[in-house]
């Protein structure tokens, strides 16, 4: 199942990247969409990606992504939803499969992946999702889409309407668009809004693909988002939802790049491998096409405490003033750095396995893991030890060979 999932994920994000060949360069290394990390945890019922085979034959100017239809003719990506109506305030607009459909106003069986990357067909970027900073909550910004219903009348004639039409508001702001998001992809592999089923929020989740710009809380007692069910088509299940870009969408200024630090100090910006040295004329870049840029710094709970200072502070040299700092947390046992920490760990071992009745987990088992992650340390170790070995040797053959530095004659002694 990991496995079906990640090449699902590869196949939306290759078609993007044989779409987006020949329109120039664009600052981040891909069009949001990094190289995929290792398999992911799952979620113990996973929506299943359909065969990118057995597709219909496909329009002039169409591109059939799985469910979704890319329209590049009209400019908007198309797919099947299913009315849920739920009775009460919506976490949702649309969520992935019936298991969170009594908060959301529809579902699909599409992936976000694919709404992702049809939006980046279109020449959208993804934006940035709702923050709070300096004590003030920060809507989601970036570029701006209508949401529409497309279903087929009793007359066999095509009908459509503005979502946000049949959206009733308890507030005194009214949205009158959408914004790109773009949610993630998560430290351990797979696409997050594939992960919670959360692909149109009216909650300001960061993980949905879409979002309304305006504050709004997850929180039971705060939502203010419900669908008027007389304003929907009357007896319709089964619909179409129809994403389209504003005029200038793909103008915002508005847009987010991830940069990750693996425990080595490795960096890769939307998956793809940079130097520290080349991080502030990327950022310089990256601000230059997109002024209300934001970098997320995901660092890997292991590296180096300095690089991530660091790496903001080349981002600021470049213009990227706007950063989040995130430390992801360990994927595996932490192990003591001086003899009482480890001769403590290895008492509280001892207690285990004289009381294993004690244990939801044999302390065999936790000793395996434990002993799995000091040997892939030790690997690590030696692989770092390998390289500066390798580098003092080059650095000090540059050295021999450098010409001695002349004596100033009129410096002071």
């Amino acid at each position: 199942m990991r496995r079906r999932k990640q090449i699902g994920l590869l196949a939306s994000l290759t078609l993007v990247g044989l779409l987006w060949a020949g329109q120039g360069d664009d600052p981040r290394t891909t069009p949001d969409a990094p190289a995929t990390p290792p398999p992911a945890t799952l979620p113990s019922s996973p929506a299943k990606a359909p065969p990118l085979a057995a597709q219909p034959p496909a329009k002039a100017g169409v591109i059939q992504l799985r469910g979704v239809e890319i329209d590049r003719t009209k400019g908007e990506i198309r797919f099947d939803v299913q009315s849920a109506n739920p009775d009460y305030l919506l976490e949702f607009l649309l969520c992935q499969g019936a298991e969170k459909g009594y908060e959301s106003g529809f579902t699909t069986k599409t992936l976000g992946q694919d709404i992702h990357a049809g939006l980046l067909v279109l020449g959208l970027h993804r934006g940035i999702y709702a923050r709070r900073m300096d004590g003030e909550d920060i809507p989601p910004k970036g570029c701006e889409l209508d949401v529409l219903l497309e279903w087929v009348a009793k007359d066999k004639s095509v009908k459509r309407m503005n979502v946000l039409d049949a959206l009733k508001v308890d507030a005194k702001v009214r949205p009158t668009y959408w914004v790109f998001v773009g949610s993630e992809i998560s430290p351990r592999g797979g696409y997050a809004a594939d992960q919670n089923g959360s692909l149109i929020s009216v909650s300001n989740l960061p993980t949905a693909v879409i979002d309304l710009p305006v504050v709004s809380s997850r929180s039971m007692e705060a939502r203010m988002f419900s669908l008027d069910g007389k304003k929907l088509p009357a007896g319709v299940k089964t619909m179409r939802m129809v994403i389209r870009p504003r005029k200038n969408a793909a103008k915002s200024p508005y847009a987010r790049a991830t940069l990750d630090i693996a425990a080595d100090g490795g960096l890769r910006i939307d998956g793809k491998a940079i130097s520290f040295n080349e991080l502030e004329k990327w950022a310089a870049k990256f601000t230059d096409r997109f002024p209300g840029a934001l970098v997320e710094i995901r660092t890997h709970s292991r590296a180096m405490a300095c690089l991530m200072p660091l790496a903001a502070l080349e981002m600021k040299l470049g213009g990227v003033f706007d950063t989040e700092q995130i430390i992801l947390p360990p994927d595996g046992p932490i192990f003591g750095r001086t003899v009482r920490e480890l001769s403590s760990r290895l008492s509280a071992f001892a207690a285990k396995y004289a009381n294993p009745e004690e244990e939801f987990d044999p302390p065999a088992n936790q000793a395996r893991v434990e002993l799995a992650e000091i040997d892939r340390q030790l690997r690590e170790l030696e692989r770092v030890k390998a390289l500066w070995i390798q580098y003092r040797a080059k650095l000090e053959a540059m050295a021999k060979a450098a010409p001695k530095a002349k004596k100033d004659s009129g410096a002071v002694e």
